[in-house]
C-alpha cells in the first residue's frame, strides 16, 4: 500500500509529464539554489519534441523536486541505475551533457554548417 506522501509525489510527477504545470510553476517547486539551472537548461528540454531528450530533462526535474531515484525509475520505467547515472551527472555540474541535443539526419548537417560558417 502507498504512503499518501507517496501518491501525492507520482500525482505530481504525472501532472509534469502530461504537461499540465506551465513551467513557471515547476520552477516555483524547485529548490531556490536549482532554479537558474532549472530555466536555463531542463525548462526547454521538457517542452522538446525529443523523447529521449525530454525523458532526461523529466529524471533531472523530479531529481530537483526531491523525489527518490527510485520513485523515478520505477514511474519513467527506467532503470535504477540510468536514473543514478543522470543525477550523479547532474550533480556533478554536467548538465550540459545530459541534455546535450542528440543530432540524428539532416541535423548533423545543419549543425555542421552552422559550426563552420
Amino acid at each position: 500500500m502507498l504512503l499518501r506522501a507517496e501518491r501525492g509525489l507520482i500525482l505530481r510527477m504525472a501532472h509534469i509529464q502530461q504537461r499540465r504545470y506551465e513551467l513557471a510553476h515547476i520552477a516555483a517547486l524547485v529548490a531556490f539554489q536549482d532554479r537558474n539551472v532549472f530555466r536555463n537548461h531542463v525548462a526547454s528540454a521538457l517542452v522538446s519534441k525529443s523523447p529521449c531528450y525530454r525523458r532526461r530533462a523529466l529524471v533531472i526535474t523530479f531529481y530537483m523536486l526531491g523525489i527518490p531515484p527510485a520513485l523515478i525509475a520505477e514511474f519513467l520505467m527506467l532503470s535504477r541505475h540510468a536514473v543514478r547515472r543522470l543525477t550523479r551527472e547532474y550533480q556533478t555540474g554536467g548538465i550540459g551533457r545530459i541534455l546535450a541535443r542528440l543530432f540524428v539526419g539532416r541535423g548533423v548537417v545543419a549543425f555542421l554548417k552552422k559550426l563552420l560558417s
